[in-house]
């Protein structure tokens, strides 16, 4: 399992993870702003590989001002679910989220189908948008606070997890 820096030769194999997570994960109209993010990238963003083959992706950013950190477009290859993959690329954001000290906070949003993933490792939902991103695909924000118990179950949630990967 390599994780590392997304780059622009592996557009395409995101646009394929991306499509393999529609249209349970993702409206399949946000296919065209998922591929405009990957053509601006605006903030870091990562990908997984197995084999040399792209099967997830990930990214986050910080507010500095608000002293908050996001994550976007997370999503592993249909096929990988449930294998710990996923639990990976989000603890190894998380992590980097948690060594800035301008992020007290993480705020991200997720549909029903994935807030339990979410919920699970701390998260909190705060509101719920019924139909917010397409018909039948409910948004749910949620946060997660970084208190420094918090920061450290975190970094060792990332080890636990890339022990049982290897």
């Amino acid at each position: 399992m390599k994780y590392r820096s997304y780059s622009k030769t592996d557009r395409e194999a995101c646009l394929q993870v991306f499509r393999g997570n529609t249209p349970k994960f993702f409206g399949i109209d946000e296919e065209d702003e998922f591929a405009s993010f990957l053509d601006r990238m605006p903030c870091p963003f990562f990908v997984l590989e197995e084999g040399g083959k792209v099967i997830g992706c990930g990214g986050y950013f910080v507010n500095e001002e608000k002293r908050t950190g996001g994550l976007c477009w997370g999503m592993i290859e249909q096929a990988h679910h449930k294998k710990g993959l996923g639990k990976l690329l989000l603890l190894k954001r998380l992590d980097d989220m948690c060594r800035d000290p301008h992020v007290d906070r993480v705020l991200m949003d997720t549909s029903q189908h994935s807030r339990g993933f979410f919920e699970k490792l701390g998260f909190v939902v705060y509101e719920v948008h019924e139909n917010g991103y397409v018909v039948g695909l409910h948004r749910h924000e949620l946060e997660l606070r970084l208190d420094d118990e918090k920061r450290r179950s975190i970094a060792q949630a990332l080890t636990d997890a890339e022990a049982t990967l290897k």
